[in-house]
């Protein structure tokens, strides 16, 4: 999920959802009233619907996140296609709260292990991170392709967003900086354009 505010996307984490609204933590103390575009991002679709929402209420996050804040957001209407998202969104987080709950165990059933790992388990490790590279290597090609998408329907907004998330995955994606080299200038932005085709002939000269 991709939060923008006034045209720039905003680091943020969601906390809860519900089909009416959500509460979501970042580290800007936005004011009650703004107004809050999401973009949904599922990494098995194309389509990037937006929901449009309002901050209601703001507060600090608590003790240990001093430089956090809280945010609740409501919905405008959506379209049922929208909502049904929503609603998928939501199972999925029940889904991950659901398995977070490991039962505590007695202190005779905890063992300490101290011994190096074994050539098998490093071997097993090191499958698993580079099946989590393929992974994000995946869904960054998808973010690229969705920026595309948006791009061929005039949606620049999305598309910028998008393309940005696909460059900052894949850096060395000449195609991709291209890509948003090409929707900057759409937007007016000739100098950016520019700095980010440049570079993108950089990374193409490096490859060759």
């Amino acid at each position: 999920m991709l939060y923008v505010v006034s045209g720039c996307a905003l680091d943020a984490t969601t906390i809860d959802i519900s089909e009416t609204g959500m509460c979501l933590q970042t580290g800007v103390p936005l004011e009650v009233g703004t107004t809050i575009f999401l973009h949904l991002v599922p990494r098995e679709s194309l389509d990037t619907p937006r929901i449009e929402s309002t901050v209601m209420w703001v507060r600090p996050a608590g003790k240990g996140h001093e430089d956090l804040f809280q945010c609740g957001l409501r919905f405008a209407p959506m379209e049922p296609a929208t909502l049904a998202q929503v609603r998928e969104i939501m199972a999925l987080r029940a889904a991950d709260a659901a398995s977070d709950e490991i039962p505590e165990l007695d202190a005779a059933e905890v063992v300490e292990v101290e011994a190096p790992p074994t050539p098998d388990v490093m071997h097993a490790a090191l499958g698993r991170d580079q099946e989590q590279r393929h992974k994000d290597m995946r869904y960054a090609h998808k973010l690229l392709h969705k920026g595309k998408e948006a791009a061929a329907r005039a949606d620049l907004e999305a598309a910028t967003i998008l393309l940005e998330q696909a460059v900052e995955q894949m850096p060395d994606s000449a195609e991709a900086i291209e890509e948003l080299a090409r929707v900057v200038y759409l937007q007016g932005d000739v100098i950016k354009a520019a700095q980010l085709f440049d570079r993108a002939l950089r990374v193409r000269q490096e490859q060759a």
